[in-house]
Parts: C-alpha cells; sequence; structure tokens
C-alpha cells in the first residue's frame, strides 16, 4: 500500500535529521557496460571489469549496518546488466525503508529495462523510482558518441516506459545529457529538441568529471551554462514526488553551484561526503564520493558491516579531513547532499521552489562576474604531502575561464560571494 504524500514527506524529513548512518548510498552493481564512452569516468573500471560483484547474501549484511535510507541510486557500468535488481530493491526497501531509488541506463537495452522497471514501479509503490537515460547531443551526435543506433534505441526505450508511467504515481523518467568537450559547441536547441521530443520529466546536464579520457575535458563553462538556463527556460512536466518543486530548486542551486565552483575555484557548500552519503563499488570498495580516490575500507574486510566501516580512524579522518579543508568539486549528487544539510541554504531553495511555481522557466542566479584568479586541474585543497590522490580533475578548468572570459548574465539576484558569505562552518 502506497503512504499518502504527507506520510511520505514526514518519514522523508525524519530519517534525514535523525539517521545516524548514511541515508544516500551510491551502489554499483557491475562495472560491466556495452557501451565504452570516453567522458565516462568510470571507463578504467568498464574497459576491465571485475568478475566478481557484490551479491546479494553480502547486499542483505550490507544493509543490516545501516538505518533508514532516503536515496538508494544503482549505477555501474550498465545496471540493467544484472538480472536481480528487483531483489536488490527488495533488501533495501525491506530492510531500510528506501524512498527514492535511480537507476541510470544508457538506454539501449529496452525489453529489460522496462520488463525490470515494470517489476519494481508494482511491487514497490511506496518507493519513488527515478530512471535517467542518457542522450549526449543530437541523433547524429549521441550515435557517434555512444555507438550506432543509440539513438534509436534510447527511443524505444523510453516509449516502453512512457506506457508503464501512465499507470502507476511512482515512476519519473528523465534525459540526462553528460556535458564534455566532445560535444560542446553542438548542444545549441538540444533542450528545446529534448522538450519537443520526449515526454520526460526532467533534462538534467552532468559536467564530465573523474577519470574520463582526458580529450574530453576542459569543457567550456559558458556553453554548460547556456544549456543549463534553457533548461531551465522550457522546464518539463511536474513531477508527482513527494517534494518535487523543492527537489527541483535543489537541483538548480547545485548547478549553479557547480558554475560557481569551476569558475573561482572554492567551496560554496560544506561537503557531508562519506557522512551522510557514500559510494560503494561492485568490489564492495567504500568511497565518501565518486571523486576522490581515497577508500575509506572495504566491507569486505568488516564482514559487509558499513556502520562498522566508518568507525574506523582512517575513515573517521578522511571524512574530518573532507569537512576541514573545505573540499569542493563538481559532483553532483554530493552537492544535493549537502544542500539539504545545509541550513543557510534553506531560504534560497524555498524561494526558487516558490519562484519556479509563480514563474516557471525563470532563471534565479546571476552568472558570477568574470574572474582572472589562476585555477589548476584541482578543485579541492589537497594536502601538500599528496596522501589525499584523486581520480582525476573533476571536469577540468575550461580556457575561458583561465583567461577570466567568462562573461556574467543578469537573471537573478545572487552572486556567489553572497552564496560564500553565508557558508556555515
Amino acid at each position: 500500500m502506497k503512504p499518502s504524500r504527507l506520510v511520505q514527506q514526514a518519514r522523508t524529513l525524519w530519517t534525514l535529521y535523525t539517521s545516524r548512518t548514511p541515508v544516500y548510498v551510491i551502489l554499483y552493481l557491475t562495472s560491466r557496460c556495452n557501451f565504452r564512452c570516453p567522458m565516462c569516468f568510470y571507463l578504467n573500471e568498464i574497459k576491465d571489469p571485475d568478475k566478481e560483484e557484490i551479491s546479494l547474501p553480502e547486499l542483505q549484511k550490507l544493509s543490516r549496518s545501516l538505518g533508514r535510507m532516503v536515496q538508494l541510486s544503482l549505477t555501474g557500468g550498465e545496471p540493467f546488466l544484472r538480472d536481480d535488481i528487483p531483489e536488490v530493491v527488495d533488501i533495501f526497501a525491506a530492510g531500510n525503508s528506501v524512498q527514492y531509488v535511480t537507476i541510470p541506463t544508457n538506454g539501449s537495452l529496452t525489453d529489460r529495462v522496462a520488463t525490470t522497471v515494470e517489476r519494481l514501479v508494482t511491487t514497490h509503490p511506496e518507493i519513488n523510482f527515478r530512471i535517467p537515460v542518457s542522450l549526449d547531443g543530437f541523433p547524429e551526435d549521441h550515435d557517434r558518441i555512444r555507438g550506432a543506433k543509440s539513438f534509436v534505441k534510447i527511443e524505444a526505450t523510453l516509449n516502453a516506459l512512457y506506457d508503464i508511467r501512465r499507470r502507476v504515481d511512482n515512476l519519473v523518467l528523465d534525459i540526462n545529457t553528460c556535458y564534455s568537450s566532445i560535444n560542446q559547441g553542438r548542444l545549441a536547441g538540444l533542450a528545446e529538441f529534448v522538450a519537443q521530443h520526449f515526454d520526460v520529466d526532467n533534462h538534467t546536464v552532468t559536467y564530465v568529471r573523474g577519470n574520463a579520457d582526458e580529450a574530453t575535458k576542459h569543457a567550456a563553462v559558458q556553453e554548460y551554462t547556456e544549456l543549463v538556463a534553457d533548461i531551465r527556460r522550457l522546464r518539463a512536466r511536474r513531477e508527482s514526488r513527494p517534494f518535487s518543486a523543492l527537489l527541483r530548486a535543489v537541483m538548480d542551486y547545485q548547478r549553479d553551484i557547480i558554475r560557481w565552483t569551476l569558475e573561482h575555484d572554492r567551496m560554496y557548500v560544506p561537503c557531508v561526503a562519506g557522512s551522510k552519503m557514500v559510494v560503494i563499488s561492485e568490489k564492495g570498495e567504500v568511497r565518501a564520493c565518486e571523486i576522490l580516490n581515497r577508500k575509506l575500507g572495504n566491507l569486505k574486510d568488516h564482514d559487509h558491516d558499513l556502520r562498522a566501516l566508518l568507525r574506523t580512524p582512517p575513515a573517521a579522518r578522511f571524512v574530518k579531513w573532507i569537512r576541514d579543508s573545505k573540499c569542493h568539486c563538481t559532483f553532483e549528487c554530493a552537492l544535493a547532499t549537502s544542500i539539504i544539510y545545509h541550513k543557510a541554504s534553506y531560504p534560497r531553495i524555498v524561494w526558487r521552489a516558490i519562484r519556479s511555481r509563480l514563474k516557471p522557466g525563470k532563471a534565479t542566479s546571476r552568472m558570477p562576474e568574470s574572474t582572472s584568479t589562476k585555477h589548476g586541474q584541482a578543485s579541492c585543497p589537497w594536502h601538500p604531502n599528496k596522501e589525499h590522490e584523486r581520480t582525476g580533475a573533476t571536469g577540468g578548468w575550461s580556457a575561458s575561464v583561465q583567461a577570466g572570459q567568462v562573461s556574467s548574465d543578469e537573471h537573478g539576484e545572487e552572486s556567489p560571494e553572497e552564496v560564500a558569505d553565508s557558508v556555515a562552518s
């Protein structure tokens, strides 16, 4: 039985502010993938996939070490290459009352995706499911990046998912575009194309990061800003998820912080990675986030007890370092989680949510003024002894930013300096 919207909202708030274990888990089910996308930060693992993947009995142990969860993201690789996704969700639904489950896909496995999602949404009406499908440009560009006939497969997959969404109220369908140097200069009008061609709930953008092919990095921030502005202006259909207006406001604010971080190389929101959010690989390796290469430990060494692993001195020291060093990056999931726990951001989030209702598509923040500050590849203040290595640049700094050539935009009220001044330590 699906709980009422009010009950769902109350449970979410209660879990967010009372849980002593991570409420957001990003779980890599596999490193197997049928694509070899050069802008993928998991490309090295995908090229040499691990044959031994975290098992259902191991996930049962992991679940028992966690409290209630708000968000579970099942990723990879291509997560739908695993045929036990429903059983994975069953574990965290029964053991942790997870409320939101996200499963990104390249959209190539139409029948498997449709069959799995149908089973998930009908078996678990109490869970809000989100399926982001990757689209990295217009049809010819997407096929160039992802492989021949990839766009046609996306259409087929989304058409199958539309039919499921019409029959339930717990399924959100998104399109996500990975912005990198291999599609920059070719995205003008993409937001309009998506809005006209696909009946999705949201169109999101991620900025290339991590161990992606070096040739895909150094994408200009200006075009990222323009694509985000186009998406805001058009706005997708209204969602049915609890807190949907606030969630969209968080995403809007997150994209502004990404832009400001790329331009000014500083922290705007204290990061909660490693405490409220963790990343677990298909091999059981636990990290604070997808950017930092430093492992907190391996679940296998702790009988898959995440709580015990996080209590170890090395893990606790590293999580403290993230906070004390004002670590910052463009990792969308970490930023969104950190915003939710940053009370100084609440007035901005509420205002953006209200304003989006009153004036749909209205941009709510100003593009920061040009900066001539010298930037390096790192977007995090790493220790001088280089003890904390990283998986790669967080998307790289664009030549236009390094040269101080980013133009300003007068759509809103906030500047990055105003936001930085309000950051609570």
